[in-house]
């Protein structure tokens, strides 16, 4: 990652956050790697990062209060390729992982 990233926020993806995790640990969302790229990503001729934030309210907090903030940042390396498994590590990079 750079040292001058700065981490855009792109938004939402037809409608909705690509990745939520809702209460009673729900998830939503899903995100494709296609095959050629999951294989560079093995050989380390690239890199995939997945970063992102959230912003919430807990029970202990006033209407008036700022809500926390957690940003993350991971990098992700596949460790083995054997169809139709994939077996990959996410990494906490250094930086854009805070909470408030």
């Amino acid at each position: 990652m750079p040292p001058d990233f700065d981490y855009p926020n792109y938004g939402t993806v037809g409608g909705h956050f690509p990745d939520i995790l809702a209460a009673g640990g729900k998830t939503y969302g899903q995100f494709k790697i296609p095959h050629n790229f999951a294989r560079e990503i093995y050989e380390k001729k690239k890199v995939l990062y997945f970063y992102g934030w959230i912003e919430y309210r807990d029970v202990f907090q006033g209407a008036d209060e700022a809500p926390h903030r957690t940003e993350y940042c991971y990098r992700m390396t596949i460790v083995q390729i054997a169809e139709p498994t994939l077996i990959f590590n996410l990494a906490r990079h250094h930086e854009h992982n805070k909470q408030t």
